[in-house]
């Protein structure tokens, strides 16, 4: 039964990697190596889980992120060095070059994280999480609350992006910053109004 979990986490980054590569047009080096670093930053940093950070570590993550990125991108650009390589080559040999989209770009993986970093700090930092905390859902609760998230950020994520690199990138953060605290944070506290457990006194009385 142990191998459970990690058979399912296996399926799931096949799929998410397949995809990858035959829907946002990815590289195969690309997605194996996302992988592969992502699986390695978890192994490295499970025991440096921020469970009882202050705001200020939130923020500061998400700005020297941001800061050190920008700051390694223009040094590379300086040095010659073309960070869109892989992008250039993805439009010159793809069958359709308008399938290869913002989000395939460096910088876009960064946007999300750095947005994601900060909306974790403001989610839980928040007076409705911290009355979350103090009250466990229900299972019928949290499947309520799982097929809702999935249905609204599938929403949220099929939304037709501005055509503008500023604007698109900007809309992006606020989508990506707003994301843990639509799923930790609104929807439970909604599904707790709405659908209290049994035995747990309404918020409407």
């Amino acid at each position: 039964m142990r191998a459970v979990p990690f058979t399912i986490y296996f399926i799931l980054l096949l799929l998410i990697g397949l995809s990858r590569i035959f829907i946002l047009a990815h590289f195969p080096h690309q997605v194996i190596g996302g992988i592969l670093a992502g699986i390695s930053l978890g192994w490295l940093l499970q025991s440096w889980v921020p469970l009882e950070r202050g705001f200020r570590f939130y923020l500061m993550t998400s700005f020297s992120l941001g800061l050190s990125a920008t700051a390694i991108y223009w040094t590379l650009i300086t040095l010659g060095i073309d960070l869109n390589w892989s992008v250039k080559l993805a439009v010159k040999w793809c069958e359709n070059p308008k399938w290869i989209r913002m989000d395939t770009y460096p910088f876009a993986s960064l946007c999300r994280d750095t947005a994601t970093v900060l909306g974790l700090g403001l989610t839980f930092h928040s007076s409705s999480y911290t009355q979350l905390k103090l009250e466990r859902l229900g299972w019928h609760q949290r499947g309520w609350c799982a097929i809702l998230s999935l249905v609204i950020l599938y929403f949220l994520s099929s939304i037709a992006q501005p055509q503008g690199v500023a604007l698109w990138y900007g809309l992006n953060f606020v989508k990506y910053a707003s994301f843990p605290w639509i799923v930790i944070s609104l929807l439970p506290k909604a599904i707790q109004i709405l659908a209290p457990s049994p035995g747990t006194p309404s918020h409407t009385e």
